[in-house]
């Protein structure tokens, strides 16, 4: 089975396999979509095919235009949208190991959402540089800012001066501009 995307790029294959978790990061499938969260949604084996399962989501999962609460069995045709992001369902030949293994499976533990594991600790982000961690038994690499010389600008005598002058010749136009009318 495969999902051929409709929007937002049409003609994209995606395809499907059992376990796999559909999100905004750190899933199998990573989609590039606000309305998505980050582990949105699960790919379960069910019986020959294959079942989505929403694992939370704030904006939910929606098969044929119909919110979904649980696991739901994908057919041929079926239209899987999740946030901005739509599919149709392709069917294909199945090879799911272990059909039955998504009704066996055990119950998720407490404060967990389906079978997907807590994000890092430490997760890389655009905005901040994160460094890895040190190696065992070493320190973690560091070393202190150059020196500054002259101290800050605010603490120097120089800046002190010109601000004050730049004060007082405000003052100056002010009392002048209002003396004046």
């Amino acid at each position: 089975m495969i999902f051929v995307e409709r929007k937002p790029t049409e003609g994209r294959e995606q395809p499907v396999s059992d376990g796999m978790t559909i999100g905004r990061e750190g899933c199998d499938v990573n989609l590039i979509d606000q309305e998505v969260s980050r582990r949105h949604a699960a790919i379960r084996s069910a019986n020959a095919s294959f079942a989505i399962e929403d694992l939370g989501s704030t904006n939910g999962t929606f098969v044929n235009d119909e919110r979904i609460t649980g696991v739901r069995v994908l057919a041929h045709g079926d239209t899987v949208r999740l946030g901005n992001t739509v599919w149709t369902v392709q069917a294909a030949e199945v090879t799911a190991a272990q059909p039955a293994a998504a009704a066996a499976a055990p119950a998720p533990a407490a404060g967990r959402r389906g079978d997907v594991d807590a994000p890092p600790e430490v997760a890389p982000s655009a905005i901040r540089r994160v460094l890895p961690p040190p190696a065992p038994g070493q320190a973690p690499q560091f070393s202190p800012p150059a020196a500054r010389s002259g101290g800050s600008a605010a603490t120097r005598v120089e800046a002190t001066i010109v601000c004050m002058v730049i004060i007082a010749a405000v003052a100056v136009a002010l009392i002048v501009y209002f003396a004046t009318y």
